[in-house]
């Protein structure tokens, strides 16, 4: 909570321009599980850029994040690319998942009788 602030973090500060080899993506929704956002506390349980943007009085956020892959001088520390490609299969993804196979199968099963043993 003390580095939120940028004069906290000067070796984070760069001068000039400065080249990164980034992955953009789009931002996950929050998990059902997960609290609200506070813009009021400035607390922040899932990205949000256009809610981060009004935030900070900014109406020009582009809802995508830029995810470093290579580390910057003074900069945060990036995640691996093996990191970025994990999927991660949400509750309600895998109910619907599991719905779909268990139909097919009951309805396989149904055809199954009505071919062999009828």
């Amino acid at each position: 909570a003390a580095q939120k602030l940028a004069s906290t973090r000067p070796a984070g500060q760069l001068d000039g321009a400065v080249r990164i080899k980034a992955m953009v993506r789009r931002p996950e929704n929050p998990s059902q599980f997960m609290p609200e956002n506070s813009a009021a506390k400035n607390e922040w349980w899932s990205i949000d850029p256009i809610a981060m943007g009004a935030a900070v009085g900014t109406d020009q956020c582009v809802p995508v994040l830029v995810d470093a892959l290579d580390e910057v001088s003074g900069g945060p520390r990036p995640k691996p690319l093996s990191e970025h490609l994990n999927v991660r299969v949400t509750p309600e993804v895998h109910v619907v998942y599991s719905a779909t196979w268990y139909s097919l199968a009951f309805l396989w099963s149904l055809l199954a009788y009505k071919k062999f043993w009828k």
